[in-house]
């Protein structure tokens, strides 16, 4: 009995292997046959992205440092609004398949972590994931519609030679909707980002954490010949929540405190004028924001008097900044033109105005020129000018006056103000209204030479 069961079983198998392969078979020659059949539906992978390599020499021989200076509480009175030429290695690539005309997923990381690089002579460095969505661009023909849902950057065209996106700038969890009629187009998202209301979170005063909710409306249409106009209309919310605040030590020791953070919320609104309809580089922006807004544009905050302490009463909290009932302005413009076969000019410039409640407004302006010409179809001879004045300072010594003028040699691909790729030797020296700490020492100027390459693919 045992050996006719043992037999049965070995002939189940080889029937069940024998069956397996052939449906194997059958299947896999189906696939191939459907693919091969319907050559629009086939996966194509696009991959691309921007990086940047530099190194940086300072004076004395010692490492380069970043020349440019502004406020630290606001990124408009730093970074957003002065050049971009000492900026260090930054990496973004991303992988785009695309599995129709209408259908595709995006995936993009990124990395700024100096132990990214070589340079750094460790390993273990951090990337980020920038962009992970699915998107159909036309669910319906008329009208037009599509969707995309997942974790996107939603943003639209930047200030180049400021390195900035004034309009919108954000990183969100969420989804969105388009809508287009005939050249006029609509999109509506909602996302969300870990956030705070509050400056300052994660340090040795206060540890909280909250999340960010963005409803976003962006609208586009035809003016005057290929001129377009686009507006972006935000709302956001940061939800209430509770935090620690370590109190300041005394004598007798610290305490941690629990504290109830409120609610706040924003309004953005701004535009974008393409000045020549051809050209997407070339733009004029306005933006302004109300309350507790980020991303395009910051508004700053005042230092909290107390906030709300779990059990009761009112607990001070010294150093910690809210953007409550703050607003912020900007106009700005970018530009890249050829003006002969021999020469060619980029420009940004930009007036940003801060208005914090119950503090005095600030406000600067930005200018920063590069003019071009073509020594060879492939050699370019240039000079940087960038000038930076602040109006009603708010954080002296940081928001300081200054001129840098930066002399430039690339070898690009091809003759144009872009050229990708290109290598790059800049000799920056900077000049600044007072003295500020560059290389260890209190100077009144600042040098920094600069080589390495840009690439977008």
């Amino acid at each position: 009995m045992t050996k006719i069961i043992n037999e049965m079983l070995r002939l189940f198998l080889i029937t069940y292997f024998c069956l397996l392969v052939t449906v194997n078979s059958f299947l896999t020659l189906l696939i191939n046959t459907s693919v091969a059949d319907d050559k629009s539906d086939a996966v194509k992978v696009d991959i691309g992205g921007y990086f940047r390599g530099n190194i940086q020499i300072g004076e004395e021989w010692k490492k380069g440092e970043n020349l440019r200076v502004g406020s630290a509480s606001d990124p408009a009175f730093s970074k957003g609004m002065a050049n971009r030429l000492q900026e260090g290695s930054y990496l973004e690539p991303f992988l785009k398949a695309n599995f129709n005309k209408n259908t595709s997923f995006k995936f993009t990381v990124a990395t700024a972590d100096p132990d990214a690089f070589t340079y750094s002579n460790r390993w273990g460095s951090t990337f980020v994931v920038r962009e992970v969505f699915l998107e159909m661009k036309e669910i319906f023909a008329t009208p037009k519609v599509g969707l995309w849902a997942g974790s996107r950057m939603y943003r639209g065209s930047d200030i180049h030679l400021f390195d900035s996106w004034v309009l919108d700038n954000h990183n969100l969890t969420g989804g969105g909707v388009y809508l287009n009629f005939d050249g006029w187009k609509s999109e509506l998202a909602v996302g969300t980002k870990k956030d705070i209301s509050l400056q300052n979170v994660g340090s040795s005063s206060l540890t909280a954490e909250s999340q960010r909710t963005i409803l976003i409306d962006k609208m586009e249409f035809p003016i005057v010949g290929k001129q377009k106009i686009k507006t972006n209309l935000e709302y956001q919310y940061v939800a209430p929540t509770a935090g620690n605040y370590n109190n300041t030590p005394t004598v007798t020791g610290s305490g941690v405190t629990g504290v109830k953070i409120p609610s706040a919320n924003g309004v953005m609104i701004g535009a974008q004028w393409g000045i020549w309809g051809d050209d997407w580089y070339n733009n004029i922006f306005v933006n302004f924001g109300f309350g507790d807004v980020i991303g395009g544009i910051n508004t700053n905050g005042k230092t909290v008097d107390t906030l709300e302490g779990i059990n009761g009463g009112k607990l001070d909290v010294s150093g910690i900044k809210s953007r409550k009932d703050s607003s912020a302005a900007l106009v700005g413009v970018t530009g890249a033109r050829e003006i002969s076969s021999k020469s060619g000019i980029m420009y940004a410039g930009g007036y940003h105005i801060s208005s914090p409640k119950d503090m005095s407004t600030s406000s600067l302006v930005s200018i920063a020129i590069r003019p071009l010409w073509y020594v060879s179809g492939h050699l370019h001879l240039g000079i940087e000018l960038d000038a930076v004045k602040y109006m009603g300072r708010e954080d002296t010594p940081l928001d300081v006056n200054y001129l840098q003028v930066a002399p430039m040699l690339e070898y690009v691909t091809s003759k144009n103000v872009w050229g990708w790729p290109k290598f790059r030797i800049i000799a920056a020296n900077t000049f600044y209204e007072h003295e500020v700490n560059k290389y260890g020492k209190l100077t009144k100027s600042a040098f920094n030479v600069t080589a390495g390459f840009e690439l977008v693919f």
